[in-house]
């Protein structure tokens, strides 16, 4: 645990979710994209939040499994470079402590596990997880923790 704050995140490719238009729900949502934890330890972590195919606050790819985990993933290329900004320390994929992929449907953990497994993510490192997502058109999201190079 520690005594310092979190630096928030947010990724410049999306709309900040208290900054949501209505149609997405009577009270905008109110969370960072991600954080970095920076304060006692010498390799600060950043958590992602849940990541998914949205742009600006616009679900993408709807209907297309594999695009979506695409732009998931560059969704969350984004965040990590925010937390190079933010602090100054790197944040590669590989440096991937943990990261949990929710699948809406089980029928999708092959192309899932095919697309993760050339993005340069530590497979051991990865958990397939059956369970809604943060919108009901959307059949993916991400969330993880990554430690600075």
């Amino acid at each position: 645990c520690s005594k310092a704050p979190a630096i928030a995140l947010e990724n410049p490719r999306q709309t900040p979710a208290w900054r949501y238009p209505r149609e997405h729900g009577p009270v905008s949502p109110g969370f960072s994209r991600g954080a970095v934890l920076d304060g006692d330890t010498v390799r600060p972590r950043l958590l992602a939040s849940g990541t998914a195919s949205i742009v600006g606050h616009v679900s993408r790819h709807v209907g297309d499994f594999a695009a979506q985990l695409r732009e998931s993933l560059d969704n969350l290329a984004t965040l990590l470079d925010q937390g190079h900004q933010a602090t100054g320390r790197e944040f590669p994929l590989a440096q991937c402590e943990a990261l949990r992929v929710y699948l809406r449907h089980p029928a999708d953990l092959a192309a899932a596990q095919a697309i993760l497994a050339t993005a340069g993510l530590p497979g051991e490192r990865i958990s397939y997880l059956r369970g809604d997502v943060c919108r009901r058109e959307l059949d993916v999201e991400l969330e993880g923790v990554f430690v600075a190079a």
